[in-house]
């Protein structure tokens, strides 16, 4: 979004975006290479965020403050449902040992 189209996007066949979940369940080595990817997406952005102004503006004239502010919403709203969730399905002692990590 703030750099612009920079090659293929990763894990989609033939380079094509599907909705449906219809691939073979991974082996070991396919996770590895997911989260090596993964740690490599993370260590670029971090980088692009340590060198580029907050108001500088990426595809449809977007601050990096906004996409910022975004991603940190989204990951708040996607860590309070797991834990909710997380909370409701365990028992009384698992709930308590929970809220202690």
């Amino acid at each position: 979004m703030m750099q612009g189209g920079s090659g293929p996007r990763p894990f989609r066949p033939n380079g094509v975006h599907s909705e449906e979940f219809t691939f073979p369940m991974p082996a070991n080595s396919d996770v590895e290479i997911a989260f090596r990817e993964w740690g490599r997406q993370c260590d670029a952005a971090n980088e692009f965020v340590a060198r580029t102004e907050l108001d500088a503006r990426g595809d449809d004239d977007v601050e990096l403050r906004k996409v910022l502010v975004h991603m940190m919403r989204s990951t708040h709203a996607t860590w309070a449902t797991l834990t909710f969730f997380g909370n409701a399905s365990m028992g009384a002692e698992d709930s308590s040992r929970a809220k202690m990590r």
